[in-house]
């Protein structure tokens, strides 16, 4: 061992995190034209087929920002189906869940986010029967990182608990996102699945 291998520590959790978020951001802002058209099809193709969200009656979405998949499509013909669509709301440092209808107005608000109005009807999370979830960076083993801000794992705190596991949750990346295995932290909330664009990534039982 040399004097210099005796002074190495270990890079912190934080670190790594940080530099795979990076990663993933990276990842999915490089994927353009038409290999981007082709995976959002191909994602939209199949979460609408994914079981969980055929046998599901109220489903949480999100509106993309940035270079995040977006769900826009999905959620029209979702709508169509029958289903009940629910977006987040962001307020202080928690997420609710309001419900939104084809043709209702969406407002910009915190981190630029398209929200439903503040008057819609909000649900408590665990009556939600699916959560799809933007994934910034993900691994084989449903690793998830999120932006940073602890927005949905603080929201589904109660599935660490909860004999139910209510909702299910499922992950949303571009193949691109896909990074090493990602060192987690206590806080974590696991998805149930992780969908991208070239299949999905070892579902939970």
């Amino acid at each position: 061992m040399t004097a210099c291998d005796s002074l190495k520590v270990p890079t912190p959790a934080s670190t790594i995190r940080r530099h795979l978020r990076q990663t993933g951001r990276l990842g999915r802002m490089r994927l353009r034209g038409t290999a981007r058209r082709v995976a959002q099809r191909q994602i939209e193709r199949f979460i609408l087929q994914h079981p969980a969200i055929r046998r599901a009656q109220r489903i949480a979405l999100y509106t993309a920002a940035g270079s995040e998949w977006d769900p826009a499509g999905a959620m029209h013909l979702l709508i169509e189906r029958g289903k009940d669509i629910y977006l987040p709301q962001v307020r202080g440092r928690d997420m609710r869940f309001a419900r939104h209808r084809t043709g209702q107005p969406l407002v910009r608000r915190r981190f630029g986010l398209m929200e439903p109005l503040p008057g819609a009807k909000r649900v408590p999370l665990f009556t939600l029967d699916v959560v799809v979830m933007p994934v910034v960076a993900f691994d084989v083993f449903r690793g998830r990182l999120g932006q940073g801000g602890g927005f949905y794992d603080r929201a589904l705190r109660h599935r660490a608990t909860s004999p139910l596991r209510s909702p299910y949750l499922i992950g949303v990346a571009f193949r691109a996102q896909r990074v090493s295995r990602i060192p987690l932290a206590p806080w974590d909330v696991i998805p149930d699945d992780v969908v991208h664009d070239t299949l999905r990534a070892n579902p939970s039982s």
